[in-house]
């Protein structure tokens, strides 16, 4: 005869105090009046006890694993010595079976599971409009899209993914026009959640930050923070961290994020190594959950690798499961954003350049000034055609070094070149100078020196242009003579086109 559970409120309406009252007690309502009872009893209570424990009702520092507790008592009523006989595994897996979670019952007729392509296609609400749109047609971060942004320490990537969170809370986009005031980036408007795992005071501070350099109120953002205290990587935590999302959604009017930012992913592992594929395919496990739910797009923020060049820090799924991976990096005169993946792969374009500015939230007690780091100017690049049309031009082959010397046979060649076959009549026609003329320009263009330092510089220069291909010599009529030679010709053989 199966125990029943008579005179207990449902799990979910226990409060944190019955519930951790009740969480002690029913461990003493083990014992039955033979050992058969007893298991009976335990495989009654264990799914009561999970659940307890599963809801988060019990205070973190006070959790514990369930089937561990249940085994350990199970051999203090000694259980394990009466089923001896059966294996020494035969408890172990009762209890498992007894904390599986029930599976919802399969409705055919509601939920057949299959649905006519048409059907499918007709009735989809899929919103064509992007996260944040580009500028050239397309997405930066698209609508149900999980993905990265990652660079090194110092180049603002917390900045911009406040940045993003901040245009889509208020809907006002990313960056202003001079003329028009429109944004260069449009963004749609929702409600945006963070989870803030890493360095919370120093976020508090980039939160003041935005409020005075954009004259927002806080409480007016439709911005909502995360409790950081789940280790996403864990089954159970993936639960309430989704069940948090949803609970937001029911006290907003149903009305779910657009946005979920996790700051950072290294943070919310619980130590694990992201290196682990397994690992990494946990976060993605709560990306899709949240995507599936509730349609918002989620960004991870995570540090480059030791070789910066190889992208985010860990396993390969991280780059090869997102849809969009956006990568910081230091310009010499700021900061630069870039798509390094979208849904069609590679990408490598540069999006925007970027200031940051440091705005003073606070003071010390000395006096001294606290700083949060927000994103300044923001200022879009070229277009595609643009870079790649600047990949396509040919790039000067002259070393920075070589250039006087280079501005002196130019020089020279506009004076006194003439047109000459330095290989014969069947050979190509080059304008040439004689060497000496060039000698003569480049000593008079070099700055003050000795008569020997400009010899020098002057031979270093003819000796390394010669070597590197970048001009040709031969000796015409008695004289040395030297002409450009141009580009994709075979240097060693001073060729010309």
């Amino acid at each position: 005869m199966k125990a029943q559970l008579v005179g207990f409120k449902p799990v979910e309406q226990l409060n944190p105090f019955e519930a951790k009252a009740e969480f002690k007690w029913l461990y003493r309502l083990l014992r039955g009046r033979s050992p058969e009872e007893t298991l009976q009893v335990m495989s009654t209570l264990a799914p009561r006890l999970a659940k307890i424990n599963r809801l988060n009702l019990i205070p973190p520092d006070e959790q514990t694993n369930v089937e561990i507790a249940l085994y350990a008592e199970a051999d203090k009523l000694g259980l394990i010595d009466h089923y001896h006989h059966l294996g020494e595994n035969y408890i172990k897996e009762a209890i498992a079976d007894a904390l599986k979670e029930p599976e919802d019952e399969i409705e055919e007729a509601d939920d057949p599971g299959i649905q006519d392509v048409a059907h499918w296609v007709e009735f989809n609400d899929d919103n064509p409009d992007p996260l944040i749109a580009d500028i050239e047609g397309g997405a930066i971060i698209g609508q149900a899209e999980a993905g990265f942004i990652f660079g090194p320490t110092g180049t603002g990537k917390t900045a911009v993914a406040n940045a993003i969170n901040l245009a889509v809370a208020t809907g006002l986009g990313l960056g202003r026009a001079h003329l028009t005031a429109e944004p260069y980036y449009a963004s749609k408007e929702g409600r945006v959640l963070v989870a803030v795992y890493e360095a919370q005071t120093d976020f508090r501070r980039r939160m003041r930050g935005i409020a005075k350099e954009s004259e927002i109120e806080l409480g007016h953002l439709d911005w909502g923070i995360i409790k950081a205290d789940l280790d996403i990587t864990l089954e159970r935590d993936r639960r309430i961290f989704v069940e948090r999302v949803r609970k937001d959604t029911g006290r907003n009017d149903g009305k779910p994020p657009l946005l979920v930012t996790i700051d950072t992913l290294p943070a919310a592992v619980g130590g694990k190594s992201l290196n682990d594929d397994d690992v990494a395919g946990h976060c993605f496990a709560l990306a899709r959950a949240l995507i599936d739910e509730f349609g918002c797009s989620v960004i991870f923020i995570a540090h480059p690798g030791k070789d910066e060049t190889k992208g985010i820090a860990g396993s390969y799924r991280l780059r090869g499961n997102s849809d969009f991976v956006l990568k910081t990096v230091k310009t010499k005169t700021g900061f630069r954003l870039i798509k390094d993946k979208d849904r069609g792969g590679a990408c490598d374009r540069a999006l925007f350049d970027y200031s940051l500015n440091f705005v003073e939230v606070d003071r010390t007690s000395a006096g001294k000034p606290i700083t949060a780091a927000v994103v300044g100017s923001i200022i879009p690049c070229a277009s595609v055609d643009e870079q790649m049309e600047a990949l396509a031009k040919p790039k000067d082959a002259w070393a920075k070094n070589l250039r006087p010397f280079k501005a002196a046979l130019t020089t020279a060649l506009l004076d006194a070149g003439k047109p000459v076959k330095p290989y014969g009549e069947e050979g190509p026609t080059v304008d040439a100078v004689q060497a000496a003329t060039v000698r003569e320009e480049f000593t008079a263009a070099c700055p003050a020196e000795t008569a020997d330092g400009k010899r020098m510089r002057y031979n270093r220069a003819l000796s390394k242009a010669i070597e590197d291909g970048l001009i040709g010599s031969r000796e015409i009529g008695g004289v040395d003579h030297l002409w450009i030679v141009r580009p994709n010709t075979t240097p060693n053989k001073q060729n010309v086109l």
